[in-house]
């Protein structure tokens, strides 16, 4: 195989391999995770084993529209996924190239699971392609629109119920902002007023690398201990100096918390009180989002929080009470904002 006749590229999705493999699998959903603009959907259902055709509705924009019979070259769920595309001989473009071999390249898609989710790869292969005529039309498409293919699967898995994102998916990327952030602060910066009254950067980032301390050890089965309320004052430095190292540490451990067996089962007792797992979950993602808002404001970085992140941190907050929160400290009054607002602007603090 040639490396010079084969592009790829490669990115994490933030979910297993089954939940990636199973959009994979229905051709009816690659029109919608495609990032070349040639595919025009299918009536065909599932692939379930190698060897099996399914039929796509293709554009070109050098042939025209046509129809591609693609037969499946590797099948192991959770693992790979290939198929060689070939004419319809019946379309018109077949009539168009006839004396012309089409067949030679290929399509995969390889997982990983890593830490994070999965490792998705997608390989364009044209290494087979015998007629010097076709190969001039290869390769069918560019590394960006692999690249481009696998954001779309990304948004596709990752989603949850609506446009937004499952709460642990927005919960990491809610920490690679911050963690975006505090690669952007100037060490002067950490005695800057934030908009938490009270606090400073770096009791700012105290308080969130303790949180994250307890969500962690509470999902792991164990006590926060009688200081974690003293941690969460933003008191102690948890920083040791590296506030960029320390984020990154402490937020790979309290997403691991989250991702383990059974995390979103029963209660969970923190210092500040009990709440069905669920709920934990959504208290963790609020912290890091508004603080990371906090961060942005304080020391002049870009403060927009993702819309669909806000949105799922909304709904949740409008569903359940707050007024006990608000009277003993835990939320200031609520600043009205006109339901029109865009939901980032009805979060967090005074927009």
């Amino acid at each position: 195989m040639s490396d010079a006749k084969q592009l790829e590229a490669t990115r994490v999705v933030h979910a297993p391999a089954a939940r990636v493999f199973a959009i994979l699998a229905d051709p009816r959903r690659h029109e919608a995770i495609d990032g070349s603009g040639m595919l025009r959907g299918t009536d065909s259902g599932p692939i379930t084993a190698a060897v099996q055709v399914f039929a796509m509705n293709m554009h070109h924009d050098g042939l025209g529209d046509y129809r591609a019979f693609n037969t499946v070259t590797e099948f192991e769920p959770g693992v790979v996924l290939g198929w060689a595309p070939g004419l319809d001989p019946d379309c018109e473009v077949a009539e168009k190239l006839a004396g012309i071999t089409t067949g030679g390249h290929t399509y995969t898609y390889r997982l990983r699971e890593v830490a994070a989710g999965t490792e998705v790869t997608e390989i364009y292969d044209w290494s087979g392609v015998q007629d010097p005529q076709f190969e001039a039309f290869c390769p069918m498409v560019s590394r960006e629109q692999l690249a481009g293919s696998l954001e779309r699967l990304a948004r596709a898995v990752e989603g949850g119920p609506g446009d937004g994102p499952d709460p642990i998916t927005a919960l990491e990327r809610a920490y690679e902002q911050m963690a975006r952030y505090v690669a952007g602060l100037d060490p002067d910066r950490l005695s800057a007023a934030t908009p938490c009254a009270g606090w400073d950067v770096r009791a700012l980032l105290n308080h969130v690398l303790a949180a994250a301390r307890e969500f962690t050890l509470v999902n792991r089965g164990q006590s926060a201990g009688p200081a974690a309320l003293d941690l969460l004052s933003g008191a102690q430095d948890l920083m040791r100096g590296d506030p960029s190292g320390a984020l990154t540490a402490a937020a790979k451990e309290n997403l691991e918390s989250w991702r383990r067996p059974g995390a979103l089962d029963g209660e969970r007792t923190y210092s500040f009180g009990t709440f069905p797992a669920p709920a934990g979950l959504m208290i963790n993602l609020d912290e890091v989002v508004v603080h990371g808002w906090d961060l942005a404001k304080a020391t002049g970085q870009d403060a927009s929080i993702d819309p669909g992140v806000a949105e799922i941190l909304h709904a949740f907050y409008r569903s359940v009470p707050l007024d006990h929160a608000r009277a003993v400290g835990f939320f200031a009054p609520e600043i009205p904002v006109p339901e029109s607002a865009p939901v980032t602007d009805r979060l967090g603090r005074q927009p």
